[in-house]
């Protein structure tokens, strides 16, 4: 890991201090697509993982996603929520998976990989659709028309509590 960005979304955080950690406190809730916005563009990195605050990885997760976007045609790549299959704890044990890798038929936004030329040449997540949903629809279907693909890696497995922020009591 080069350097962990935290996009703090909430009105009522604490500073945390973890190495490579950079902490950009917003004291609002600036919504989904700017806070992706920032986080790519303070990157010094040209791959990128954004995930929700309310996951879990299994042990391949990562391992996986950086193998497939190295693909020529390949964009972006999604995790698999196993949420309806395993346990969170389930998933911190997961064997590693074997699975064909399949293209993205519903983005699942709350873990992908990105790179900045992706980025570079698709564009900016759309600040338009505000507060939230279908970003990840958006942003998929603008890779599709450039000619390159988005996959989901069923290898790549993680648990989604869901809707924690949504559901916090923070307006939205």
């Amino acid at each position: 890991v080069g350097e962990i960005i935290l996009i703090d979304n909430s009105a009522n955080s604490k500073i945390l201090t973890i190495p490579k950690l950079i902490h950009i406190l917003e004291g609002k809730n600036t919504y989904v697509n700017p806070a992706w916005n920032k986080g790519v563009e303070l990157s010094k990195y040209d791959k990128l993982l954004i995930l929700n605050d309310d996951i879990i990885l299994s042990p391949y997760t990562i391992e996986h996603m950086c193998n497939i976007i190295e693909y020529d045609d390949i964009a972006l790549v999604t995790a698999t929520d196993y949420k309806h299959t395993h346990t969170s704890e389930q998933i911190k044990d997961l064997e590693k998976q074997n699975h064909e890798i399949d293209i993205l038929d519903a983005p699942d936004f709350a873990c992908f990989l990105i790179s900045n030329e992706t980025y570079e040449k698709i564009g900016e997540f759309d600040e338009g659709l505000y507060p939230a949903y279908f970003e990840d629809n958006d942003y998929c279907y603008r890779i599709i028309l450039s000619g390159l693909k988005c996959i989901r890696s069923q290898n790549s497995a993680f648990y989604h509590y869901g809707s924690q922020t949504q559901n916090s009591g923070e307006r939205v």
